[in-house]
């Protein structure tokens, strides 16, 4: 037979002092008694036995709660003194706890919601399983998300235990086709809104992914990758720690045209880009966010040779890293800045 211990609640009682003040303090008392939540009437409730007669002041008492139920209780106490005439209550909590040990015979598990008593789904249990043993649960048929899992055991005489509950957290299905990929930096954009990865398609496929670093600070950043099934659902994200050890600009210039770096950097309202050119050139200028959306484009730049100054107004955008883009048939060219 399968053995364990299972911890419901103590039988205890807290030792409860009154003390009573006032007139009625040193008084000769003559009788004294006590309920329970519900007041029975005057010398109806259960009698105290008082030491031999003299001074009181204080009137401690253990009362019998073996048949109360586990949970707060009302303990009230009335005295009597030589007048004849009784006090009003006064009352005071106790909390009432129970222990139990039994012996494990059965165990059942639900997700969500309860089913009711021994309606559970059943739990195989090995020889000497006990509440601390690691079980195994399917999750067939609960969708991506947040669960709650349920556990509750049935001793040998038929009792069933409350139930331990857990949060399980449920990532989705293996065998869902995968159709595309998404990947974002630090902040989750939303999902869907993350930059997207060429990938290939197929059953959950192993992925070797190649990810610029173009447009992120150097520093410690993390690195979250989701990925969208066939049906349209996407994944919770897996994410890495990555260390960005240096940022650089990446130029491919025609003969000719030089380019300086974006100043000022940091930038507040405007950040600028000086061109020397030996001949004209015409092309478009582009600015990314650390995300890889685009916050500016002016497909209009057209330079005679000389030196030229672009200005681009980033009074607007939040604070964060962004990317200055150059884009023509022969020329690809972009650098890093920070807006504060």
């Amino acid at each position: 037979m399968k053995r364990g211990r299972v911890y419901f609640l103590q039988w205890s009682v807290l030792l409860m002092l009154l003390c009573w003040s006032g007139p009625m303090a040193a008084q000769r008392l003559v009788d004294a008694e006590y309920f329970v939540d519900t007041d029975p009437g005057v010398g109806q409730a259960t009698p105290l036995q008082l030491a031999p007669a003299g001074q009181w002041e204080n009137l401690a008492l253990m009362p019998n709660v073996s048949t109360l139920p586990p949970g707060l209780h009302r303990v009230c106490v009335r005295i009597r003194e030589g007048r004849q005439v009784w006090s009003q209550f006064r009352c005071g909590f106790v909390l009432v706890t129970r222990t139990a040990t039994f012996n494990i015979v059965a165990a059942e598990y639900f997700w969500n919601e309860d089913p009711g008593v021994g309606q559970g789904t059943p739990l195989a249990l090995e020889a000497g399983a006990s509440v601390e043993t690691d079980l195994q649960v399917p999750t067939d048929g609960l969708t991506p998300g947040l669960h709650r899992l349920h556990v509750r055991l049935r001793g040998a005489d038929g009792a069933w235990s409350p139930y331990l509950r857990r949060l399980v957290f449920v990532t989705g299905q293996p065998d869902r086709p995968v159709v595309a990929a998404e990947y974002f930096w630090d902040r989750d954009p939303g999902v869907g809104q993350g930059i997207p990865l060429d990938i290939p398609t197929g059953d959950a496929p192993d992925l070797a992914l190649q990810i610029p670093v173009d447009t992120v600070a150097q520093g410690r950043h993390r690195l979250y990758v989701r990925l969208q099934a066939r049906d349209g659902g996407w994944s919770h994200y897996s994410s890495t720690s990555v260390s960005v050890s240096g940022v650089t600009a990446v130029a491919s210039l025609p003969d000719g045209m030089a380019v300086s770096r974006p100043y000022p950097n940091p930038a507040r309202a405007e950040v600028t880009v000086r061109l020397a050119l030996h001949r004209s050139w015409r092309g478009t200028v582009v600015v990314y966010d650390a995300l890889g959306q685009e916050l500016y484009r002016n497909a209009t730049v057209s330079c005679p040779p000389g030196t030229h100054v672009l200005r681009i107004p980033c009074a607007a955008w939040p604070a964060g890293l962004y990317r200055i883009s150059l884009q023509a048939a022969d020329t690809h060219w972009h650098y890093p800045f920070v807006r504060q």
